[in-house]
């Protein structure tokens, strides 16, 4: 009775051209491979829309911008600050002006002590304490000008920072494809105005789409993955043939049926297969393998 069962079952799924090893899968469901709603990052008005419902896109290009007026002056400003942040930062003359005068308190040290070896007592205590005062004082006027000048460093950092947020800001109210497809939806137009998170382009990607069917778990006897397939899809003038690979074979068997989910990635370059078409995939067992990357861009 189980032969007969899985018997019946197989019949849907016939070989091609009496080729042992090619199996097709009817009743398949062509989806998206990938998709994109494309929000507002920050609150603004519109300042050009440049796309338009039909156009085709690639990952990067810009399509709606937001006014930046005001983040444009901030970026204006912060580049100030960290010009004058850098001319501090490199400016080393108090360091410079210290270690001279250190030298010259050691030399005059060094001469009193010569001359009282020479002549003693010719330099007096207090004399000696005063020199040994200036040396000490150079030192930390040394170490105080050390301090200020990584101070100055570290302020710099800060202004590089508070570039790059202006910057940030600036990139934010740039509204960019982060996928290559096609614009089905532009919800704002010029001079209206976007709330963050709200969607405001749409895009599907149409050049490589998806095609899910179902295969009984029973003809999976070696890997699918990668191996090359035709599907067969009524279009307009006919049946159409569009080319791929096998990209997944689900591990898991529905208990009912016996039956394991099968994914392969479909080549579109001309846009004439769309997404909710069903039609009969062709798996070549035989074939070498394809390679259809997943999410290729």
């Amino acid at each position: 009775m189980r032969t007969f069962i899985l018997a019946a079952m197989l019949t849907a799924y016939t070989a091609v051209a009496g080729r042992a090893e090619t199996i097709r899968l009817e009743s398949v469901g062509v989806t998206l491979l990938d998709k994109a709603d494309v929000p507002a990052q920050e609150a603004g008005p519109a300042a050009a829309v440049l796309v338009r419902e039909g156009q085709v896109v690639q990952a990067g290009d810009l399509l709606v911008q937001l006014d930046d007026v005001d983040r444009q002056l901030e970026l204006q400003r912060a580049r100030i600050e960290r010009q004058n942040a850098a001319e501090i930062a490199a400016n080393d003359v108090k360091v410079r002006l210290g270690r001279k005068a250190l030298e010259l308190a050691e030399v005059d040290m060094r001469r009193a002590e010569e001359a009282n070896e020479q002549f003693p007592m010719s330099v007096t205590n207090s004399q000696l304490d005063r020199l040994r005062l200036s040396i000490e004082r150079a030192r930390l006027e040394i170490e105080q000008s050390e301090h200020e000048v990584a101070a100055a460093r570290r302020a710099l950092e800060a202004a590089d920072h508070a570039v790059r947020i202006a910057d940030a800001g600036i990139q934010r109210r740039k509204l960019v494809a982060p996928i290559a497809g096609v614009v089905v939806e532009v919800k704002r137009r010029k001079g209206e105005w976007a709330q963050p998170g709200e969607t405001i382009v749409r895009i599907l990607r149409t050049d490589r789409l998806r095609a899910e069917g179902f295969v009984p778990a029973a003809r999976v006897v070696k890997p699918w993955a990668g191996k090359p397939v035709v599907l067969h899809v009524a279009v307009a003038g006919g049946v159409g043939q569009f080319l791929g690979a096998v990209t997944f074979v689900s591990s898991e068997a529905n208990p009912v049926n016996g039956q394991v989910r099968v994914l392969a990635e479909i080549d579109n370059p001309l846009g004439t297969l769309r997404p909710g078409l069903v039609g009969s995939l062709t798996v070549d067992l035989d074939g070498g393998k394809s390679v259809v990357p997943a999410n290729a861009e």
